[in-house]
């Protein structure tokens, strides 16, 4: 079933793109991310779609609760829930905290956006690179691109979401041609959501 979702995600990439690229105004509708998705109609964005449904419990890990089940189906929230059990793993090892307002902060660490390593969100991961890490961000892609192993939360180049080791090259080689893209000589933002949907902006 991993693969099924996984080859439906790359053929959706094969058709249309899904990393925005902000530096071209007329690319807003051709450029949909999943999470962007849902704004064609309400102007709502997937992780406020499925927001209303996520709670944190008396012991501080995170959970859905009262999802109708065709939300369950259109938004992959199977994924979701693993992402959430990573989290509650490091919740339950005190590792990271998860306030009334879902925001996730790392133990012993100051809650700042930082160079060099993923922020956990509720709704999947991000992190900034500068400049230099971009293109050694880049040059890490091509490599999986060309069929390099991926292992996922083994460095800090790839974020620790479920089933994105098994990703295909091709998406990999559009996610670098877009990194390349947003890079305009200071770096670039990197999210990406449970369901493995990258959103790459300019710094």
């Amino acid at each position: 079933m991993k693969k099924v979702v996984i080859s439906a995600l790359v053929a959706t990439l094969a058709l249309s793109p899904i990393l925005s690229d902000t530096s071209k105004a007329h690319a807003s509708e051709k450029t949909r991310t999943p999470i962007q998705e849902a704004q064609k109609t309400g102007e709502q964005s997937e992780i406020s779609i499925i927001k209303p449904y996520v709670f944190v419990q008396k012991d501080g890990t995170i959970a859905l609760k009262d999802v109708p089940q065709s939300v369950y189906d259109t938004y992959n929230l199977q994924g979701l829930e693993a992402h959430f059990e990573a989290l509650n793993k490091r919740v339950l090892n005190k590792q990271i905290t998860i306030d009334e307002n879902l925001n996730i902060t790392e133990i012993g660490i100051k809650a700042l956006a930082v160079y060099g390593s993923w922020t956990y969100h509720w709704w999947g991961y991000d992190r900034k690179f500068n400049n230099s890490q971009t293109k050694q961000y880049q040059d890490k892609l091509n490599t999986a691109a060309a069929g390099g192993t991926i292992v996922a939360g083994a460095t800090a180049w790839w974020p620790p979401v479920a089933g994105i080791a098994g990703v295909s090259a091709g998406y990999w080689a559009l996610l670098s041609a877009r990194v390349g893209a947003n890079n305009k000589g200071k770096g670039v933002y990197v999210g990406v959501t449970w369901v493995n949907a990258f959103n790459v902006k300019p710094l």
